[in-house]
């Protein structure tokens, strides 16, 4: 079948709208990224595509990435493709993920409101854990451009309430200073630190800096300043944050000593490892990665079979790391507030036009 065949008969195939599955067979490696590529180019709708692990998953963006000509150096809202991880720690670990796969999280949820035909490609153990309300994410990151009247302490404001923290001097992400009309800042999704210069209350220059010689890189009109974290110890609403999982603390019977350490800490606005477990009592009720995806979404199971059984292993761990948690005598939320089940799973994405 000559290239031209192969799109002729892709076209056909994956033309106009539908729900359940289609099957791709006989794609492996390259191959499928090189389908997925012309699938892409002849299809302006959005597509999620699941790999069975996270390697699976890096070497699938890796390959897309080169068949649809994307550099990885592009700026988070120049970018049509992502790949949308998960937190990589177990369960209800005491232990905090990386910030690369916090902000990696944020930026997928942020192309999936605002691209109007992105490319997600993540793992069931990335898409089964919640994440907070679409509502609440379009309120945490700005768009700013060089010439506008932004007041640096509105600037400031927020981004203490996204994560970000004052330091005296910028090298990793989420972190940020200020000095004078000067504010510089790390912004996930951005290979460099960023310079921000006012004069009064007006933006008079974006430019990337080089944390180790402190020298500009290079000049930017725009910038997208994504939150660094789904929650901050610094919002309002912390009182009625502690109420809550006080309360949880006493359905769980935790030692008082334990539970007032742990509420001592996020009065004061100090962060402790495994913080991001109690994500649900951040907000009223967390919500599905599925409920960002429009409806002309195209799904693509990357060896569906494999995809289905990580789903009913990671279920299964998640609960178990529940369940060993609570035994030790740890503040967790349950289960069913932080990961879907694999009967929510099916239920979601039965809903999507899928290839597999």
């Amino acid at each position: 079948m000559s290239l031209s065949q192969l799109e002729e008969t892709l076209h056909r195939f994956l033309n106009g709208r539908w729900a359940g599955a289609k099957r791709l067979q006989g794609l492996q490696g390259g191959a499928l990224a090189y389908v997925l590529g012309l699938a892409a180019a002849q299809n302006n709708r959005p597509m999620l595509v699941i790999a069975a692990s996270a390697q699976d998953a890096e070497n699938l963006h890796s390959d897309l990435s080169f068949f649809i000509g994307e550099e990885p150096s592009l700026t988070p809202f120049r970018k049509r493709l992502h790949l949308f991880p998960s937190w990589e720690v177990l369960p209800f670990e005491k232990l905090s993920p990386h910030p690369d796969n916090l902000a990696g999280r944020l930026e997928g949820l942020y192309k999936l409101i605002e691209e109007p035909a992105p490319i997600l490609i993540s793992t069931p153990a990335a898409l089964m854990q919640k994440v907070i309300p679409r509502e609440a994410l379009k309120r945490s990151y700005l768009y700013i451009v060089v010439g506008q009247d932004l007041p640096r302490e509105v600037l400031t404001e927020h981004l203490a309430q996204w994560g970000f923290q004052n330091v005296p001097l910028v090298e990793e992400y989420g972190d940020f200073s200020v000095r004078g009309g000067i504010i510089d800042l790390f912004s996930p999704g951005y290979k460099l630190p960023i310079r921000l210069e006012f004069d009064g209350d007006r933006l008079e220059s974006i430019r990337e800096f080089n944390p180790s010689s402190q020298r500009s890189e290079g000049v930017l009109e725009d910038l997208l300043l994504l939150p660094v974290k789904e929650f901050s110890l610094k919002r309002v609403g912390t009182d009625r944050i502690v109420r809550k999982l006080e309360q949880r603390a006493i359905d769980l019977d935790i030692d008082r000593r334990e539970k007032n350490v742990l509420m001592d800490s996020i009065k004061d606005g100090i962060p402790f490892p495994g913080i991001e477990f109690l994500l649900p009592y951040f907000y009223d009720e967390l919500t599905s990665v599925f409920s960002y995806l429009a409806s002309d979404t195209l799904l693509c199971l990357a060896g569906a079979d494999r995809v289905e059984a990580e789903v009913e292993r990671f279920a299964k761990l998640a609960w178990d790391r529940n369940a060993k948690a609570k035994e030790e005598g740890r503040l967790v939320a349950p289960t069913e507030e932080l990961f879907l089940n694999e009967h929510e799973w099916r239920a979601a994405i039965e809903l999507l036009a899928q290839v597999n």
